[in-house]
């Protein structure tokens, strides 16, 4: 990360790129009575400023991180019920006679269903999918 330091008495700012500012002071590169500037912010800061913003930043990316790789999986719920009720409207459809004159009415209501069977075939698969290239961690 870029920061700009001003040792007291300068008048100029001085750039200073680090990876980790903590790192930088356990090493004795920068000084406590310095003012600081994290770039893109006019904001002066203490070192300890710094050290807490960083440490609160690396936390907050620690707590983000998902503990259990179930949360992240997709699930293929929503595609058993899609699949269950596209075969529920095939079914009243192959039972209800069509009326004289609307067949393409039939046969297009037949294809919105089996659009949405594939769909839900899609889901299902997708989830069996990953529950194959990830599986449950074994818990001793």
């Amino acid at each position: 990360m870029l920061y700009y330091y001003k040792r007291p008495g300068d008048w100029v700012w001085r750039q200073l790129n680090t990876d980790s500012i903590t790192a930088a002071a356990h090493g004795h590169r920068v000084g406590s009575d310095w003012r600081y500037r994290v770039e893109g912010d006019s904001t002066d800061r203490s070192l300890a400023e710094l050290i807490e913003m960083e440490r609160v930043a690396r936390e907050r990316v620690s707590h983000t991180r998902p503990t259990d790789s179930s949360l992240i999986a997709p699930d293929g719920t929503w595609g058993y019920i899609t699949v269950m009720l596209c075969i529920t409207a095939l079914a009243l459809l192959a039972v209800v006679p069509a009326q004289s004159g609307h067949s393409s009415d039939k046969l297009i209501l037949v294809a919105f269903a089996l659009i949405g069977m594939s769909y839900g075939v899609r889901k299902i698969s997708a989830a069996k999918a990953w529950k194959r290239r990830h599986p449950p961690h074994q818990k001793a």
